[in-house]
């Protein structure tokens, strides 16, 4: 591998056998790998840069490397390189062995709380900003199943596309794809995906505020009976009156619902923990439980996208002392846990709904190929 200049550049002999080049900087000092991230960083923005002549990736990478000590050079061009020589041929392989992911729901609500565009826009761009057939053929595929974009957000796209740019499109792309390509089929990996892809693409085009499109509204009227009045509390921190004491009941539930049982990263877990200090006539109890748990919002180790219900992300640990107990696997154990955590676990919320439309628990909502539905009144024993 050389430059446009013709100079040679180290390349290991067998990439693949030495390790990336954070795990090899963090050896050498504090300090270290985290200037190794941001290196690494500033390659993959270069990878992905839509560069006009050949060569002009390799000479950039070999401007940074020059800066490096000689025995970094090793793990850093085996880091570069990693992509062509493994990332993508495992990819393919994994591509082959499991089919294309889905794009669920879950992942797009993720992307759409986290830069504000409409679900139309977010199902677009993680669908792989699809489009650029020309702009009469790509509004048609806007407005068209499954997106169904209205007549003002398929414009909006269409912007968006051409703000992004080339260049912006393939940063957003490139950043879909973990660092082990099996990643993506692990539970939780589309809705990484779209947190990486959410990030690059705030990165270049900001942020919108987010606006509810009803479904919250939908959601909390489901699972609880409230009126669409309180999805909008929990998204401003402000209810629409007073709080009297049936106020102070629907509120507490509210922010419950918000806290507990609603993915990490929803919009309306920060207007959850402003109506906390709004609920002067509750019990004293209840506050002091609502606090911790939104304590718990602000520290908890689930991703982003994920419930606090499923086991394989709030309680990792304990999946795997469960699993090694009875013999099974970690997502069978996940679903022994997951009644534990749910405030109603032999009520609506697992059994299943009306034929043809089960009504899903957290846990079989976001894994769907290797759980099922437990069966009505099942509870812990």
């Amino acid at each position: 591998m050389t430059s446009s200049m013709g100079a040679p550049v180290p390349i290991p002999a067998d990439p693949r056998a030495s390790e990336t080049y954070a795990d090899r900087a963090r050896t050498q000092g504090p300090g270290v790998e985290a200037d190794a991230r941001v290196l690494l960083g500033r390659v993959r923005r270069s990878k992905a840069t839509a560069w006009d002549k050949p060569g002009r990736f390799v000479d950039e990478a070999e401007r940074m490397a020059r800066g490096l000590p000689g025995a970094h050079l090793p793990w850093f061009w085996d880091t570069v390189v990693g992509d062509d020589t493994t990332r993508i041929p495992r990819l393919l392989a994994l591509l082959g062995e499991h089919g294309p992911l889905p794009v669920t729901d879950a992942a797009v609500d993720l992307f759409r709380w986290r830069t504000g565009v409409p679900r139309p826009v977010a199902a677009l761009v993680l669908d792989g900003i699809v489009g650029s057939g020309g702009q009469a053929a790509d509004l048609k595929l806007c407005r068209a199943k499954p997106y169904r974009a209205d007549r003002f957000t398929a414009p909006l796209y269409l912007d968006l596309l051409r703000r992004l740019g080339p260049t912006g499109r393939l940063a957003v792309l490139s950043a879909a794809l973990p660092e082990d390509p099996a990643d993506l089929w692990a539970p939780g990996g589309t809705t990484a995906v779209a947190e990486r892809m959410a990030t690059a693409w705030s990165d270049l085009l900001g942020v919108t505020p987010y606006a509810d499109d009803g479904s919250h509204a939908a959601a909390l009227a489901e699972d609880h009976g409230l009126p669409g009045s309180w999805a909008t509390a929990l998204l401003t921190g402000c209810p629409a009156e007073p709080l009297d004491a049936d106020g102070t009941r629907a509120a507490a539930t509210a922010v419950t619902w918000a806290l507990a049982e609603r993915p990490v990263g929803d919009p309306a877990a920060e207007g959850a923990r402003a109506l906390i200090d709004l609920l002067t006539g509750a019990p004293a109890e209840l506050r002091t439980a609502l606090r911790a748990l939104a304590d718990r919002s602000l520290t908890t180790p689930v991703p982003p996208g994920q419930y606090e219900a499923n086991p394989l992300f709030s309680v990792p640990d304990l999946v795997d002392e469960v699993a090694s107990a009875l013999g099974v696997g970690r997502d069978a154990a996940a679903l022994h846990l997951q009644p534990y955590a749910l405030d109603r676990p032999a009520d609506r919320t697992v059994r299943p709904g009306p034929p043809g439309r089960p009504h899903r628990t957290p846990l079989e909502r976001l894994d769907p190929r290797t759980t099922t539905v437990p069966s009505a009144g099942n509870s812990p024993p």
